[in-house]
C-alpha cells in the first residue's frame, strides 16, 4: 500500500501544480487529492521537495526498467534520443515545473543519475558525463521555454551536433 500511496502522492501533487500555484498548495490538499491521510502522507513525505525529487526517482527506475542494462557510452545516440524520448513523454509534468520556477529539480535528478551510475558502474568519464547532463538539461529547459514543441529526435540531433562541436577539437 505504501508503494501505491507514493504513486498517489506524486500523481495529485502534479496535478494540483497544473492547476495551483506552488506555494499555494498544502500537505492538506495533496492529501485529499491523494485520498491519503496526513499521517501517510507524513510517513512517506517530509516536504513537496521530496515529492518532486520522488518523481524523478520513479521516471528514473521506468527508465531503467525498460532500457536496462544500457550502457550510455557504447551507443550515446540512442541513449540520448530514449532520454530526450522520456522527457517527452513526462513533459506535462515538466511544463509545471518550468512554469512554476522548479525546473532545477531536474538538473539536480540528472545529476544524482550520474552519480548512481559511477557508484554502480565505475565507467567512463565523470567530468565529461557532468558536461553532457549539463547539455541535456540545458536543452530540455530550451524545450520547455518553447512549450515542448520539438521531438526528442530534434532535441537529440541538437544534442549530438554539441558533443561533435565538443570533441571536433580533440582529434
Amino acid at each position: 500500500m505504501e508503494t501505491h500511496s507514493n504513486d498517489y502522492i506524486i500523481d495529485a501533487f502534479f496535478a494540483l501544480l497544473k492547476e495551483h500555484d506552488y506555494y499555494a498548495i498544502d500537505v492538506t490538499k495533496i492529501s485529499k487529492k491523494a485520498g491519503v491521510s496526513r499521517a501517510t502522507f507524513y510517513r512517506i513525505f517530509q516536504s513537496k521537495e521530496d515529492i518532486i525529487r520522488a518523481y524523478f526517482e520513479r521516471s528514473e527506475l521506468e527508465f531503467l526498467a525498460t532500457h536496462s542494462p544500457m550502457n550510455p557510452y557504447s551507443d550515446p545516440r540512442e541513449f540520448v534520443y530514449l532520454c530526450f524520448e522520456k522527457l517527452a513523454k513526462e513533459k506535462e509534468n515538466l511544463l509545471a515545473l518550468y512554469h512554476q520556477g522548479l525546473v532545477h529539480y531536474l538538473s539536480e535528478a540528472l545529476n544524482a543519475g550520474i552519480e548512481k551510475d559511477f557508484v554502480e558502474h565505475q565507467r567512463g568519464d565523470k567530468a565529461a558525463a557532468y558536461l553532457y547532463a549539463g547539455a541535456v538539461y540545458n536543452l530540455e529547459v530550451y524545450y520547455l521555454s518553447n512549450e515542448a514543441k520539438e521531438s526528442p529526435e530534434t532535441l537529440t540531433e541538437e544534442f549530438l551536433r554539441f558533443l561533435h562541436y565538443e570533441t571536433k577539437g580533440k582529434d
